[in-house]
């Protein structure tokens, strides 16, 4: 599922650190917060039964400490 902006934030990385770039950034953070938003929507689709086949560490990734 490789984009446009994936290879410009490797291409970035490779020369400088890519947090030098404020617009970058921003893309990334934005990025971030829509692929967490599709994976919560998608979870709501995954029985409990099936949470048992995940990896350990994606259950880990999924915890929330939202208290």
């Amino acid at each position: 599922m490789e984009n446009d902006f994936i290879k410009r934030l490797e291409e970035r990385a490779a020369f400088k650190d890519p947090w030098d770039d404020w617009e970058l950034a921003q893309e990334s953070l934005d990025h971030i917060r829509k692929l967490e938003a599709a994976l919560t929507d998608a979870l709501q689709y995954v029985s409990r039964a099936d949470w048992y086949y995940l990896k350990p560490e994606t259950r880990k990734a999924l915890e929330t400490n939202d208290e």
